[in-house]
């Protein structure tokens, strides 16, 4: 069993909004400072209507069971703020996956941020990310990888045991475990956010 800290960034201020961004570390109290850096480098990609707060406070939960186990609080960081002008769709981006080498449940842990809505001009007509865009967003987030390697990780939630009913078959329990964030990957396509708590 391994204690994962719970860090949640907040973005507001957009048509669907507020929504959440969720990430795992296991304790380093430099990964809120490092977050807000990534999350600051990306912002001349984000429309100037959008803030994002990545919190300084918040849950400490146990990996195999998903039970809270304590707290966390480090110093508070100042909201980012896109900075693009004009027009854009407000569940329209980009995804950022975190990679890990970590195989549970017969899967590859996979961590996913969606960076949305993003600015008009990050996307291209045909449905891809522009070129200097996705570009400078590999660059800025190989930084952030560095920064946070060793710390930031991927949480696979534990599964509860359900009795089989008239309409689903019975679902077995299943532990949680987590994996260390090994790469990154930002794939040239565009993404449509339909949950805002992804």
């Amino acid at each position: 069993m391994t204690d994962l800290t719970r860090i949640r960034a907040q973005w507001s201020g957009f048509g669907g909004g507020p929504g959440v961004s969720t990430f795992y570390s296991l304790g380093s109290g430099l990964t809120v400072a490092n977050l807000r850096a990534w999350f600051l480098a990306i912002a001349q990609y984000l429309p100037n209507t959008v803030t994002v707060q990545v919190e300084n406070s918040g849950d400490v939960v146990d990996d195999v069971t998903g039970a809270l186990v304590g707290a966390w609080a480090v110093a508070p960081v100042l909201p980012v703020v896109g900075v693009v002008g004009g027009s854009y769709s407000a569940p329209s981006g980009w995804i950022t996956e975190w990679l890990t080498t970590t195989i549970l449940d017969g899967h590859r842990l996979v961590g996913k941020t969606f960076c949305v809505p993003s600015a008009g001009s990050v996307l291209d007509g045909d449905g891809t990310l522009a070129n200097t865009p996705i570009t400078n967003l590999r660059a800025y987030t190989a930084t952030a990888f560095a920064a946070m390697s060793g710390d930031l990780c991927v949480w696979h939630r534990p599964r509860v045991a359900r009795a089989a009913t008239a309409y689903h078959p019975a679902v077995t329990a299943r532990d949680g475990g987590h994996g260390l964030v090994t790469g990154y990957r930002i794939p040239d396509k565009v993404v449509v956010l339909r949950s805002r708590r992804d």
